[in-house]
C-alpha cells in the first residue's frame, strides 16, 4: 500500500509540474506562427519571408495544420512561397508601409490554392 501512495504522490508532482511548464510556454513574449493548408494539394514546403526574418515549414499535408514555429517578427502577411508537386506558388507583398509587427502570441496563415493562385488568410489564435 505504501508503494501505491508513493506512486500517486509522484504522479501528482509530475502532473502539476507539466501544467506549470505548459503555462510558462503560453506566457511568453515570443511570436509563434503556423501554416494551415486548406487546399486540395499537399505542400512539400512553405517558406515565409519578412524584411528582417523568415521561417520554413515542410510537408504541410492538405487539410492539416503545421506545428507552431517561433519567429523573430511577423506581419499579417509576408512573402509566401509554396512548393506543391512540381509547381511553385508565390505571394509577393509590395511593401510593409503602415504595417506593424505582430505582438507576442500565436498566429496562423491559412493557405489555399484556388484557380491556380495562392491565397492567404490571417488568423490570430
Amino acid at each position: 500500500m505504501h508503494s501505491f501512495s508513493v506512486f500517486i504522490s509522484l504522479y501528482a508532482v509530475f502532473a502539476f509540474g507539466m501544467c506549470e511548464l505548459h503555462e510558462s510556454v503560453d506566457k511568453t513574449d515570443d511570436i509563434f506562427l503556423r501554416i494551415e493548408n486548406i487546399s486540395e494539394t499537399d505542400f512539400s514546403s512553405v517558406k515565409i519571408s519578412y524584411p528582417e526574418s523568415g521561417v520554413v515549414y515542410s510537408d504541410v499535408v492538405s487539410g492539416q495544420t503545421s506545428d507552431y514555429k517561433k519567429v523573430v517578427n511577423a506581419y499579417r502577411y509576408g512573402r509566401v512561397e509554396v512548393v506543391a508537386g512540381n509547381d511553385v506558388y508565390l505571394l509577393q507583398p509590395f511593401d510593409y508601409l503602415e504595417e506593424e509587427i505582430l505582438g507576442p502570441g500565436r498566429y496562423t496563415y491559412i493557405l489555399n490554392i484556388a484557380e491556380g493562385n495562392l491565397r492567404l488568410e490571417f488568423r490570430q489564435d
